[in-house]
This record gives C-alpha cells, sequence and structure tokens, in this order.
C-alpha cells in the first residue's frame, strides 16, 4: 500500500457557490457580489482568507458547477476570478471544473437575444473550464475531458450539456450514450494510472433522504456511466459531484469489487436552513490489501456561518471533520483488533490508527457502527471538541 504519509493526489473541492451580483437572483445564497453591503463577511473571501491562515496546499482545486445563481453572470464572472485565487493560495497545479444548471442561461433569463446558454461560460478569463484550450475545446465539443496529473487520470463531465434543449432538460442532468462509449474508449488507454477521478455536476444515482418526494435530479443513463467506466479501467473510482447541496459520501453500484465512491460535495453559497456551506479536502492512496478497494481516501471538511467563518467543526447535515473511504471489511472485526490494543485500559485514537489504518478509511456511518460494535465490546469512544475520535477505553 501507498505509505499513508505520502497521498497520490490531493484534490481541493469546491461546489455550488451560487454567486449573485443582482439582489433579485440572491434569495437563496449568501454569496452576494452585489455590492449593497460592503465588506460582508462571504464563503468565499472567507475560504481565501482560511487558506492563508493554514497553509494549505493541494495538487488539483475542482469546481463542480453551480458557480453562479440562476444565470447571474456578473457573479459568474467575480466568483470565476476568486476561485482562480483560491487555487494560486492552494499552490494548486491546475483547476478541474464543469458546469452547473445555473451557470448555463437555458432559460434566457439574462438576453433574450443571446440564444447560446452557454455564452457566458466561453466568455470567461482565464477561460472556462480549463486554461488549456484544446481541454476546453473538447470538454465542449465531446461533453467530457480527460487530463493526467502523475499517476492519478481526472475526467470532467458535462452533465447539464443538454439544457437550453427540450425543456424537461433542465429538470434532471444528462450523459448519452455516445458521450459514455467515447469516454470509455479513451479511459481503456489509462488503465496503467493508480487512481480515476471523474468530475460531474449532478449525482449519478438517485439519492433518498434528500428531499421529500423520490428524487428525479440525477444523471439519466448515470448507471451505464459508472458501469463503463469502472469496466474500462478495472479499478475503483473516486466521484465527485455537486448539485444536491447536502454534503454526503456513498459508494454506488457494481456487479464487481471495484466499486465507485460517490462524494457529494456541499454547497458553498446556498442558503439552506439546517445544512452547513462546506469545503473539502480529499486525499487518495493505492492500496493492495484485500480488505480495501484498489484506492482508499480520506476527507477534510470544513464548515461556514457568516458569525464564525470557516472551522473543522462538526455538523449532523454535512460531512464530519474528517472521513474516509475504501474500507470494504466487516466493522465487527476492526472493533475486535481496536479491543486487543486497548487490553485492560485505554489507548489514543493516534495509537489506533497507527497500528489499524483502515479505521482511516471508514465512512462516516460505518465509523458510527464501529462504535456500536466498540460499545458490544465493553470499550467507549471519547471525542474531541471537533466531534473526532480521541481515546477509546472501558
Amino acid at each position: 500500500m501507498t505509505e499513508q504519509g505520502k497521498p497520490l493526489i490531493r484534490i481541493a473541492i469546491v461546489s455550488d457557490i451560487h454567486a449573485f451580483s443582482s439582489r433579485e437572483k440572491g434569495t437563496d445564497s449568501v454569496l452576494d457580489f452585489s455590492g449593497i453591503s460592503p465588506g460582508a463577511s462571504n464563503p468565499l473571501s472567507d475560504l481565501a482568507q482560511e487558506i492563508e491562515k493554514q497553509s494549505s496546499k493541494v495538487d488539483i482545486l475542482v469546481c463542480a458547477g453551480d458557480i453562479c445563481n440562476q444565470a447571474d453572470f456578473g457573479g459568474l464572472e467575480r466568483a470565476w476570478i476568486e476561485l482562480h485565487h483560491v487555487r494560486t493560495l492552494l499552490q494548486a497545479d491546475q483547476m478541474v471544473a464543469t458546469c452547473g444548471n445555473h451557470d448555463l442561461d437555458s432559460r434566457y433569463l439574462s438576453n433574450e437575444t443571446d440564444p447560446d446558454p452557454k455564452g457566458a461560460l466561453l466568455s470567461l478569463s482565464p477561460r472556462f473550464p480549463f486554461e488549456d484550450s484544446a481541454l476546453s475545446d473538447k470538454f465542449w465539443a465531446r461533453n467530457y475531458a480527460v487530463l493526467r496529473h502523475n499517476d492519478v487520470v481526472i475526467a470532467s463531465l458535462n452533465t447539464s450539456a443538454y439544457h437550453g434543449g427540450k425543456q424537461e432538460e433542465i429538470l434532471y442532468g444528462r450523459v448519452s450514450k455516445r458521450t459514455i462509449d467515447a469516454l470509455a474508449a479513451e479511459l481503456k488507454n489509462t488503465q496503467d494510472a493508480l487512481a480515476h477521478v471523474l468530475v460531474c455536476h449532478h449525482h449519478p444515482l438517485p439519492l433518498s433522504g434528500v428531499a421529500r418526494t423520490a428524487d428525479k435530479e440525477y444523471i439519466r443513463n448515470g448507471q451505464d456511466l459508472l458501469d463503463e467506466i469502472v469496466k474500462a479501467t478495472g479499478n475503483s473510482w473516486l466521484i465527485i459531484h455537486g448539485h444536491r447541496h447536502k454534503p454526503r459520501l456513498i459508494h454506488g453500484a457494481s456487479s464487481t469489487n471495484a466499486v465507485p465512491f460517490i462524494l457529494g460535495a456541499g454547497s458553498l453559497g446556498a442558503r439552506i436552513p439546517g445544512v452547513p456551506n462546506q469545503f473539502h479536502i480529499a486525499s487518495l492512496y493505492k492500496s493492495n490489501l484485500s480488505e480495501h478497494a484498489s484506492i482508499v481516501g480520506t476527507v477534510e471538511t470544513w464548515s461556514w456561518n457568516d458569525s464564525s467563518g470557516w472551522s473543522l467543526s462538526s455538523q449532523p447535515a454535512g460531512l464530519p471533520p474528517i472521513c474516509g473511504f475504501g474500507y470494504r471489511g466487516q466493522t465487527r472485526v476492526l472493533a475486535s483488533q481496536i479491543a486487543d490494543i486497548v487490553g485492560p485500559a485505554f489507548a489514543t485514537w493516534i495509537d489506533v490508527r497507527a497500528k489499524i489504518p483502515s479505521v482511516d478509511f471508514l465512512f462516516p456511518d460505518a465509523l458510527r457502527e464501529l462504535e456500536t460494535e466498540l460499545e458490544k465490546l465493553g470499550l467507549q469512544v471519547l471525542r474531541d471538541r471537533n466531534g473526532q475520535p480521541h481515546q477509546v477505553g472501558r
């Protein structure tokens, strides 16, 4: 297994910024560029300050779409420039972006005489979604683009490509069979890569527990997409998407052991009661252990509010300060191994992680399952002020 202190790649993730410059388009967003409240706190400018304070460094900055709110192109231009400032502060080698439904003027809200929904995106400087003109042209012509960062392949997919066509297309994402076939064919040439990442705006599968009614906004042909990219590479994938605003980390369905892990990013700017604005950094590692997927990883998450700014604080409606993915074994087995370490007294969580690295690669719900199994063995987990495991003992 790759040494845990040296990830294959570190990816900063922002999504659903929903920036606006026109007040009438800002009723459901906190990312205000209207100038009416000068000096007011907002999560994007505060993020830049937090990054400077922490001296965080990543390899790639990912933006999973909905940079602006309701096709507010003044907000789009400002937020895009701010994103590049964040990229510079993070010392990221590259930005990998995709467009969301709010970034396209598919309802012709801004200019009824301009029938091009993607016109504002094509006018951005630096170029959207990639500074490299060949990659950007590929994205707009084929609805996807593939790039490589050392041993990691990253594909950016346009799931809003059909917005502005049939009226009902604005209600969900879509990837066509021809796009899936072309992407899969290209990916067959990347089987030597150690990890694969897909960036898209809409979620590839219907989600439960996020709305009162059945989810209908997912990518049409999303399961076919996952099946084909996994089959083309023979490896597990990390899928990064936005759109739903409620952060979530799950794995997708697969007929093989190479399951796709799906990270639904939190929204940086949408105003939703009870749901925090969040920013993430994912670290990916290659694993050869039988109880792991081919890739494992951790996800660090910061939450924002207008009174205290950004912090690594636990939020019940979002992702915890740190969680993971990739462990495919039984939590009961991990609990037994931890009990052996604790013995008759206690052990710090640092000791547990050092001796059983798999605990870093548990989904948030799996970590809760582990605590239940530990309780059955007479063990309790004590947490720190951020809600993270600190000590386990009898």
